[in-house]
Formats: C-alpha cells, structure tokens, sequence
C-alpha cells in the first residue's frame, strides 16, 4: 500500500508507524552502537525523506526495492524517543 502523506503530521502516527514498521538495533562489536531502522518500500522513499527533515537527523538509504530511514547517533535516537513517548 502506498503511503500518501509525505509529512509527519502527528507524532503519535509516528510512533504507530514505528511499532509496525521500525525496530532498535544494538551491534555490539569493539563498542556498542544503537541504531533506529524503518523500512518501507521504494515507493515511499518521499515520505521516508521527510522523517530526515521533520525530525532533523537520521538518513535515508534505498535499494532497489526498500528504503530505510535509519538514525544511529545516539543524541538523536535520545531526542527522537522523547517524540514518541
């Protein structure tokens, strides 16, 4: 299904979006990173865009069939869970 909106409007949609389509990842290598990963399809790589200029921070990365929205610092991921709680 494509996904019109190409803006966060609400951030409680957000955080619905998030707990369908979205998940935190811990890497734990020489240090541990955390990073906060949705995906979509390609087709909504304008409404993925957007999350990188409303929430000011993440980015965007695209295949041929998916896009993700990934944030990995961890001030933003601070900042972007006081959006959603």
């Amino acid at each position: 299904m494509l996904v019109e909106s190409t803006e966060i409007k609400d951030f409680n949609w957000l955080a619905g979006f998030t707990d369908a389509e979205g998940y935190f990842q811990v890497v734990i290598q020489k240090s541990v990173s955390l990073r906060y990963i949705l995906t979509q399809h390609s087709r909504d790589k304008t409404l993925m865009d957007s999350f990188v200029n409303k929430l000011d921070c993440g980015k965007c990365y695209s295949n041929r069939n998916e896009v993700n929205f990934v944030v990995s610092i961890f001030w933003h991921l601070w900042n972007y869970y006081s959006f959603i709680t």
